[in-house]
């Protein structure tokens, strides 16, 4: 048996980034870890490590951190999805965070639940039988509640208490995935609108209104035995965010191209695991913080 299965769940550890926000704009849904073999239910743990390197402003050139300056991210993330029939399925995304900074000897961090997310997915392509050219195919939709503490509630030095992007999400998506001996292909979409809200302050109140965002990804694998080795490309977009009330205004979108590698080893037919790298530095950003990923990845899983 190859390691099918956990192609997905890499691809999209991947799609879903490891990255953070700006403050201008909404925040990317994050892409559900579908079940896409003969398995029942799966759980996925996933803990992964983010250090930033600098921003990209709208112009001018690359900001640097110096030495002086050190910011990381640490998550530890539960997906959990489990089949409601043959080709319907639910899931929930449960992340721990943990933010610190350091600057010139000053120090602040904190730690809690981010953004939790339920999921709905459909088959609209399976597979009853061998074909040389036709992927598997799924629909899926999201849900991300703001439980994790929003930027604009944040009271802490640096914002590090900021471990949500403090809006209520739906994203809708669709992923296709075809292998073919020893080589996979993943292609996955999906856009995401946030939900406005209103922020109180002493001067009075005023709207957010999120624009429109979305991700795809691109994803290609080679398999042998129990190794799997992939490499996966995405586009990261997010609308700006225009300010109704007190100020009237709209802030700058974001944009990224993050690069991964993975390596996963099937150890069992219910076990399995993974190590993803991922970079979003390579291909122009914009208004965004340039950062380095790793993640490990563990999955169990249930066969029907």
């Amino acid at each position: 048996m190859k390691p099918r299965g956990f192609v997905v769940a890499l691809l999209l550890g991947a799609a879903a980034r490891f990255t953070w926000a700006a403050a201008c704009c909404g925040g990317n849904n994050l892409v559900p870890s579908l079940i896409s073999g003969d398995q029942r239910t799966q759980v996925t743990a996933t803990t992964a490590y983010s250090r930033v390197l600098g921003e990209v402003p709208i112009e001018g050139a690359t900001q640097w951190r110096d030495e002086a300056d050190v910011e990381s991210r640490s998550s530890m993330r539960l997906d959990a999805a489990t089949l409601l029939s043959d080709r319907w399925q639910v899931g929930l995304s449960l992340p721990v965070v943990r933010r610190f900074r350091e600057r010139n000897g000053v120090q602040a961090q904190a730690m809690g639940v981010g953004d939790v997310a339920v999921h709905l997915g459909y088959e609209v392509l399976p597979q009853w039988t061998y074909s040389p050219w036709k992927p598997k195919g799924w629909l899926f939709a999201s849900l991300t509640a703001p439980t994790g503490v929003a930027p604009e509630n944040s009271t802490a030095l640096y914002q590090i208490d900021s471990l949500g992007r403090g809006y209520w999400n739906v994203a809708l998506g669709g992923m296709l995935l075809k292998t073919w001996a020893d080589w996979d292909v993943l292609f996955l979409a999906q856009v995401n609108q946030s939900f406005a809200k209103i922020l109180t302050s002493d001067a009075g109140d005023f709207i957010l209104r999120p624009g429109l965002g979305g991700s795809a990804a691109l994803g290609i694998g080679w398999s042998r035995d129990a190794l799997r080795i992939g490499v996966n490309g995405s586009v990261l977009y997010e609308g700006a965010v225009a300010t109704q009330g007190l100020v009237d205004e709209v802030g700058t979108r974001q944009i990224s191209f993050p690069l991964s590698l993975q390596v996963s080893y099937l150890i069992s037919d219910a076990w399995s695991l993974g190590a993803l790298y991922s970079d979003n530095g390579w291909f122009g950003p914009q208004n965004v913080t340039l950062n380095q990923s790793i993640s490990l990845v563990v999955q169990t899983r249930w066969d029907r």
